[in-house]
């Protein structure tokens, strides 16, 4: 599913719109997922005009224009990104992530209405990097070094420079890093359980859609580690048969790492099993 969010981009919704329908991956397996509000040009009328002419060739177009108020309150002019407008971001960010849980989306792609994805193999290169959350790095513009990805963030999800991130940009350094945010364009393998823990609600930090969503990855990644009781002993259980005179395990002679962690499991269970070494048909 790709998830975009549109708000006065009629200088770029004709290009942004045919470099999506250029991308070398069957628009059959495509959902497209569009919300667009709060417009002052031409880019309701844009999405409309696109989504009738298309609509037949994707799985689905769901599309959502309210135009009935072209601005919020607390914002000084349209360029503005008011408290009440980042707000409104991150709902419907979180909204375009609980549909694609809802669906069972296999691929969620947050895509900004202002990216021109030149290059038609950025799905199937994303994808067969076979990582939970990914993101093409976009091209900044000539003597820029801003960029779609922060090298480091601090605890509290403030920007944090790190020693690489101009050898990255600059592309001295080519290959897959490990990005303490990404956005403008990112990828969800939304098969991976982590997802389920992934969102964009506001919680303490920053009130930024992609920072929220950082952090919210990170911690779901974190492992906390596991410390048991010094103040309580559970006895080994005593092992048996659970009634049948024998439990055997069939196991491969070049799995032994296997066979321990079935020996430790069997001992967890108070299972007392006999291990079969198995003829490797290779």
């Amino acid at each position: 599913m790709v998830a975009v969010l549109v708000r006065n981009k009629e200088f770029i919704l004709p290009w942004f719109l045919g470099h999506l329908e250029n991308l070398d991956y069957p628009k059959h397996n495509i959902e497209v997922w569009i919300r667009s509000d709060h417009n002052i040009d031409y880019s309701s009328a844009i999405l409309n005009q696109w989504v009738t002419a298309v609509r037949m060739e994707y799985q689905d177009v769901d599309l959502l224009i309210n135009d009935t108020i072209t601005e919020y309150d607390d914002e000084d002019g349209p360029c503005h990104w008011s408290r009440d407008r980042m707000n409104r971001v991150i709902a419907l960010r979180q909204e375009a992530l609980e549909t694609a849980r809802r669906k069972r989306i296999d691929y969620l792609f947050m895509l900004d209405a202002d990216i021109v994805l030149e290059n038609k193999d950025t799905l199937n290169i994303l994808m067969a990097i076979n990582r939970t959350v990914v993101s093409p790095m976009m091209s900044p513009p000539d003597g820029e070094a801003y960029c779609n990805f922060w090298g480091a963030m601090t605890d509290n999800g403030y920007y944090e420079r790190s020693n690489t991130y101009f050898d990255i940009v600059r592309r001295s350094k080519t290959g897959v890093f490990e990005c303490a945010l990404v956005h403008s364009a990112v990828l969800i393998d939304m098969h991976s359980s982590l997802t389920g823990k992934f969102s964009y609600s506001p919680r303490s930090g920053p009130e930024d859609d992609m920072i929220i969503f950082a952090m919210s990855v990170k911690e779901a990644a974190f492992r906390k580690p596991l410390r048991p009781s010094p103040h309580v002993y559970l006895p080994e259980p005593v092992l048996d048969t659970m009634g049948f005179d024998q439990i055997y395990v069939i196991n491969l002679k070049r799995r032994p790492k296997r066979k321990k962690q079935m020996i430790a499991t069997l001992k967890e269970l108070g299972l007392n099993a006999h291990f079969i070494e198995a003829v490797d048909g290779r």
